[in-house]
């Protein structure tokens, strides 16, 4: 059988915010990836736990997912990106005229958790 189904089609066409577009720019709010990310692991303790039974199904589908829909039309309704533009392929670009959502990424770890980490290897507390 060469068919692919997705299970909760409208439900993720709403919460990612492809109701409005071909274009979602979900990615680029952070909140909208932890929200995402706790879904998984709801579906993840529902679905793959060996434990689970079908209360657990329930309640993810009954709970989890209406809930993590609505957080993400929550989060994606003040969002004023409009793909507009083309990339060089002619694709729609969801970043015309915005930065790159890496710019103000902290790469680098903090002083302060570097001289814990120094601490603890060492037992030198440094000032």
């Amino acid at each position: 059988m060469n068919t692919f189904r997705v299970r909760y089609p409208r439900s993720f066409t709403e919460m990612l915010g492809y109701s409005k577009g071909a274009v979602s720019c979900w990615h680029l709010h952070p909140d909208m990836v932890e929200s995402l990310t706790g879904l998984m692991a709801a579906w993840n303790w529902a679905f793959r736990d060996p434990e689970s039974g079908p209360l657990r199904v329930a309640e993810w589908l009954g709970r989890w997912l209406p809930d993590g829909v609505r957080q993400g039309q929550f989060i994606l309704a003040k969002c004023k990106l409009e793909p507009n533009k083309v990339d060089q392929y002619g694709r729609p670009d969801p970043y015309a005229g915005y930065k790159d959502p890496m710019e103000n990424k902290r790469t680098d770890p903090p002083e302060d958790l570097l001289r814990h980490i120094h601490m603890l290897k060492t037992g030198e507390v440094l000032g």
